[in-house]
């Protein structure tokens, strides 16, 4: 069960340390194509969230001058842990 935005979401997924030799260190997050999509759907409406949030910021860049303690952090970070996720979901070739 995956809840985002207060929603449940019913999810068959499978997370997993890694095995065998690796560069980098993590957990892997397998998806089904329709998990896989419910996920990014979810990422977007966090990342357009925040973007609105933050003003609709063209291009949405965090600013160099942003204060640790600004008010807006939580969104830029947000905005940009989002993106990055999806990023990475739509590039993998194989989503399952």
């Amino acid at each position: 069960m995956v809840v985002l935005l207060g929603v449940a979401v019913s999810a068959q997924t499978t997370i997993q340390t890694p095995t065998g030799p690796r560069e980098d260190s993590g957990w892997i997050l397998r998806l089904t194509s329709e998990d896989r999509e419910s996920f990014l759907q979810a990422l977007n409406e966090l990342r357009l969230g925040a973007w609105e949030q933050l003003g609709r910021p063209d291009p949405p860049e965090v600013p160099d001058d942003l204060a640790p303690d600004s008010p807006n952090i939580l969104h830029w970070w947000t905005l940009e842990i989002a993106s990055r996720f999806q990023t990475r979901l739509i590039s993998e070739e194989s989503p399952e």
